[in-house]
């Protein structure tokens, strides 16, 4: 089939009026931060580059006026740290095909029932990629131990010891999900030095198993990460990379202004309690840390939180004994939350439970510190070709017309030492 070239203006018009500039509405609402921190677009910066003065220490310009009626001279600012934070946007592209048959289907209806499940799957697709590189960017999308018993079946555990009785402290199952095809690269996670790339063949997401299209490069007993192929190096920083960094961040050296580092807290390889939690918050407070703070784990560690529902029926306080507060409880009665607020001296922690999260981790966010930067949300670009040419361009082996989207930016926090960095935790 041949798209004429009025069908194909007519298609492109179409595509203006049903999708364009509508793909951020997209989203999925499990993108936690692709919803809740706020796109900063590029008429606020100059250059491709975000700039932002921050202070680093508290105003030392104080004087002391007693009692005194005498005339005294102004105070005098002393001792002021500024510095200037900057970060440089990541531009990423995905593209998506539609057939030809869409195509010629110049009716509006039709065009929109044939091209939904294209548009969706690509909006979906890129949304998960941008909230990947926003929680892993620059730290990689897992690290395991390669094991000879597992590599025989060219396989790579995301688990502390390699095996499927390991705890996959750097596993979360949103960044795997649908990962059949993806291209990685491989790391040895001691040195960085690239070993090999691989096509992903299968994912476990029980097991945080990996299956490779060949692991002939690894070595038993060896730690490899994995990224995405050709992103290190090229992608924005993410969560992990953020809050666990000791060095220099956004241009500002952390190992000299102290506060430009995020309140890092080492587990020591346990389970998350209240206990753990109270301990990490506290000795935070003491570095700025004032709340409320959202603390973002991973699903299976967000349960361990959870109270034992039969302890408290064999306590008494049975469903047959609590008394119904509105009209929708004599309806329905849930047990569960979606929030476990904790309170610790004085600052209100919210956890809540985020599949983009690795288990070993835990995330305590100020989200009025984060910003999303850069010149373009996810979006469909028809920049990316010659204008002219509208939204749609041929594939070149296949009876289908190709649709590009774009995304130009970059995860940005204003105050590290407001948030908290929990690691070394075990399932």
């Amino acid at each position: 089939m041949t798209i004429g070239t009025q069908d194909l203006s007519t298609a492109n018009a179409l595509f203006q009026e049903v999708y364009a500039d509508k793909l951020i509405n997209l989203v999925p609402e499990s993108e936690i931060l692709l919803k809740k921190i706020s796109f900063v677009p590029s008429n606020k910066h100059s250059g491709g580059v975000y700039k932002q003065a921050v202070s680093l220490n508290r105003n030392h310009g104080a004087t002391f006026i007693g009692n005194s009626d005498q005339n005294l001279d102004r105070p005098v600012p002393r001792g002021n740290i500024y510095d200037v934070a900057q970060i440089q946007a990541s531009a990423i592209a995905m593209a998506g095909a539609v057939s030809q048959m869409a195509l010629s289907r110049t009716e509006k209806n039709a065009f929109v029932s044939l091209t939904m499940d294209s548009v969706k799957n690509l909006s979906t697709s890129f949304s998960a990629l941008q909230e990947t590189v926003h929680h892993c960017g620059g730290s990689g999308l897992g690290t395991g131990v390669a094991k000879t018993a597992t590599l025989a079946a060219n396989g790579l555990y995301l688990t502390v010891d390699g095996l499927v009785t390991g705890n996959p402290t750097d596993f979360a199952s949103a960044i795997w999900m649908g990962g059949e095809q993806m291209g990685v690269d491989i790391y040895n996670a001691s040195t960085g030095a690239f070993v090999q790339s691989a096509t992903v063949t299968a994912v476990d997401l029980a097991t945080a198993l990996i299956t490779l299209d060949s692991v002939a490069s690894l070595v038993d007993g060896t730690s490899y990460t994995l990224f995405r192929s050709g992103s290190k190096g090229l992608e924005s920083l993410g969560l992990q990379s953020i809050l666990s960094s000791t060095g220099t961040l956004f241009g500002i050296d952390s190992s000299i202004r102290k506060l430009w580092r995020a309140n890092q807290y080492a587990a020591g390889s346990v389970s998350l309690s209240y206990k753990v939690l109270a301990d990490a918050v506290s000795k935070a407070r003491n570095r700025g840390l004032r709340g409320p703070i959202t603390l973002l784990v991973n699903p299976i560690v967000f349960q361990s939180l959870f109270p034992n529902f039969e302890t408290v029926k064999s306590s008494g306080a049975t469903p047959m004994s609590r008394v119904f507060t509105s009209k929708d409880e004599v309806v329905r009665l849930e047990h569960g939350t979606d929030t476990i607020s904790f309170r610790i001296g004085g600052i209100k922690v919210d956890v809540e439970a985020c599949d983009y999260v690795k288990c070993g981790y835990a995330f305590g966010l100020d989200w009025s510190t984060w910003e999303r930067v850069g010149s373009s949300e996810i979006n469909f670009q028809p920049q990316m070709m010659d204008k002219s040419q509208g939204y749609f361009r041929p594939h070149p082996t296949r009876l289908e017309w190709v649709i590009d989207a774009v995304s130009d930016q970059a995860l940005f926090c204003n105050m590290p030492s407001k948030n908290l960095y929990i690691s070394g935790l075990v399932v």
